[in-house]
């Protein structure tokens, strides 16, 4: 499972994100439709993109990546609901994209 903040490390070329992108290229790679568009939001903050154009270069770096985007399945909810019991929200705890991550 790719998170949206390696994916966007990854875009952004922040330190490490050589070494994560080939990890991710020798393994069978998956995300969640969430984290594309969480990943698209942090492109659209740090670099100042509309999020459409934020979102095509998520796209794009998914496909050379060979990162399989999956939709998110139901039954995982409750997971992503004792995640924020257990964590909470906050700026120390965890937001949408991380409980759903």
């Amino acid at each position: 499972m790719v998170e949206s903040s390696a994916l966007a490390a990854i875009i952004l070329e922040e330190p490490g994100w050589r070494q994560l992108a080939e990890e991710i290229v020798r393994t069978s790679a998956f995300t969640s439709c969430f984290n594309v568009f969480e990943a698209a939001l942090a492109l659209v903050r740090e670099r100042r993109l509309k999020p459409s154009e934020a979102y095509a270069i998520v796209l794009g770096a998914a496909a050379r990546l060979a990162i399989e985007i999956t939709d998110y399945p139901a039954d995982a909810i409750p997971f992503a609901v004792i995640g924020r019991e257990k964590f909470g929200a906050g700026k120390r705890g965890l937001n949408l994209g991380d409980c759903l991550s």
